[in-house]
């Protein structure tokens, strides 16, 4: 089964002011809409919230589980759960144990070619800075010290792969039968 990614981004207007000082600058990508503005100096939840479940409701994307980091996540995800939104938030670790069965599945799905994107060249950019390390108990996860530059949705895809793959399988499609 070929898996459909899609990727949104969200930053702030000092990492991408700060992105002028690196070999690589947001501003363009800022510019032409691949990644949105979302606050100053920290990020703002609710305009992340808002749009997130803009994006639900226009795709019409039926989220049984979003996965994440909890670094920063607190707000987001007590807001995204709340009995308004009832999205059912899973917390992912970060560590390799946790970390290697989505890393090696995603690899497996690039390699077979059964992963589809929306073409987005931030999600590119953070496939080509991506580096899979493996630890003395031989998992493999992608460390962000180990790589050449930001990785942030690979690191999302990764964690959504996860909570993919622990998720209990759809129930069959109803058939319909004539007499």
């Amino acid at each position: 089964a070929v898996h459909k990614l899609f990727a949104w981004y969200w930053a702030t207007e000092n990492s991408v002011n700060e992105s002028e000082k690196s070999s690589i600058s947001y501003l363009p990508w800022v510019e032409s809409g691949l990644i949105e503005l979302a606050g100053k100096a920290e990020i703002d939840t609710k305009y992340v919230q808002t749009r997130i479940m803009a994006i639900l409701k226009k795709y019409k994307f039926k989220l049984l589980e979003l996965g994440y980091d909890r670094y920063n996540a607190k707000t987001l995800v007590n807001e995204l759960s709340s009995p308004k939104n009832k999205i059912k938030c899973v917390m992912v670790g970060q560590y390799p144990k946790v970390l290697h069965a989505p890393t090696v599945s995603f690899k497996n799905l690039i390699k077979s070619a059964d992963i589809e994107h929306d073409g987005n060249p931030v999600f590119l950019h953070n496939l080509r800075n991506a580096r899979v390390v493996m630890d003395r108990n031989e998992y493999q996860m992608v460390n962000k010290k180990e790589c050449k530059g930001r990785i942030d949705g690979l690191a999302a895809a990764i964690n959504a792969e996860l909570v993919f793959s622990d998720a209990p399988p759809p129930p069959p499609p109803l058939e319909i039968h004539h007499a």
